[in-house]
């Protein structure tokens, strides 16, 4: 078994060392304050510990292959027996990965990798201290915001550390994250959360008797002047708001980890700036694959950010969601980029 997690933590380390030298591709920064103790250390140790507490440091401020990146730093104030070796210390530098596995509800869990160099007289009966590499793999969670932009953080962490012939220790740490900047993310969008676009133009289909491009069988409005941008229910639309950057596992109705900070801004501009409107969430895809299949993603994909909208305070009442499938396209399916526009999720925001 030690065979096998030294063999992952020895991964964990190359990735580690590649993350510690990757540029910030665009993750807002955070910073985490966590408080440390084993649960399990290694009984090979000598002396034998018998309780620790630390301090664990993380600072969040970048990505690797499209995966956050955090720099970290701790201190472990360790507690030995026998009696008569006295206390002892260890501490730490490095950098871990992160593997989000998406929101599941109140929480965000992840697994974790990372590597670094550890300073311990805490693993040898003399007391020098000395320097060894050091690696683990973990998982833990991540709360949605529990006070203005503070989350919860849990996370175990089985870690090696060698300095003499190895040790493993099973720790766990718990915490708080804090925010650095303008926005509660992990992530960094480059554009604006929401911007403003033009809304496409509508297909009008036979027996539409406003011309607004839905048919009267389904058009809740049917007196709206032609040329007016309309929702799904033939309703004149005030304003159309692009969420850029959401996006959403592939094939899937998923939300990334990406996601969720700009919807939880979006949320607040909901409530603040659009106080009391009605708004449709309407999903587009691009045209590969099956129209009927791309029409019933876009429509799940759009009842997913409804769903992650109201668990973020927004007014259930408020919200409807449309899948509008590749039918209104804003750019040019021939190509990646336009295919890449083409899938997006709108806020159509109507009095």
């Amino acid at each position: 078994m030690k065979k096998l997690i030294a063999g992952l933590c020895l991964a964990a380390l190359s990735a580690g060392a590649s993350a510690a030298a990757a540029p910030d591709r665009g993750r807002d920064s955070d910073f985490d304050v966590l408080f440390s103790t084993m649960l399990s250390p290694d009984s090979s140790r000598l002396p034998d510990v018998d309780k620790s507490y630390g301090l664990d440091l993380r600072y969040g401020g970048g990505q690797l292959f499209g995966l956050p990146l955090e720099y970290r730093a701790y201190y472990d104030q360790l507690t030995v027996k026998p009696a008569g070796f006295g206390d002892r210390y260890r501490a730490g530098a490095g950098a871990n990965v992160l593997f989000p596995f998406g929101n599941m509800g109140w929480v965000s869990p992840y697994a974790i990798g990372g590597a670094g160099v550890v300073y311990t007289d805490a693993d040898q009966p003399a007391k020098e201290a000395k320097f060894g590499l050091s690696a683990g793999i973990g998982g833990g969670v991540i709360s949605k915001p529990v006070f203005h932009d503070w989350r919860v953080r849990a996370e175990l962490e089985y870690g090696y550390q060698k300095v003499h012939d190895g040790l493993f220790d099973l720790s766990l740490h718990v915490g708080l994250e804090f925010p650095l900047g303008q926005r509660p993310s992990r992530v960094e969008v480059k554009e604006t959360a929401v911007k403003v676009v033009e809304a496409p133009a509508a297909v009008t289909p036979e027996g539409d008797g406003d011309g607004d491009g839905v048919g009267d069988g389904a058009d809740r409005c049917p007196d709206t002047a032609k040329g007016q941008t309309v929702d799904q229910s033939g309703c004149t639309v005030k304003e159309v708001v692009a969420l850029k950057g959401v996006t959403f596992e592939v094939n899937s109705d998923q939300l990334t980890a990406e996601s969720l900070p700009i919807l939880d801004e979006a949320g607040r501009s909901l409530n603040e700036k659009y106080s009391g409107a009605k708004i449709e969430i309407a999903g587009h895809t691009d045209s590969t694959g099956d129209d009927g299949y791309n029409l019933q993603l876009s429509k799940r994909r759009a009842e997913a950010v409804r769903q992650y909208l109201i668990q973020s305070g927004v007014d259930a009442a408020r919200l409807s969601a449309a899948g509008y499938g590749e039918t209104q396209p804003v750019g040019d399916n021939e190509s990646r980029e336009g295919r890449s526009r083409n899938r997006r999720v709108e806020l159509r925001i109507r009095e």
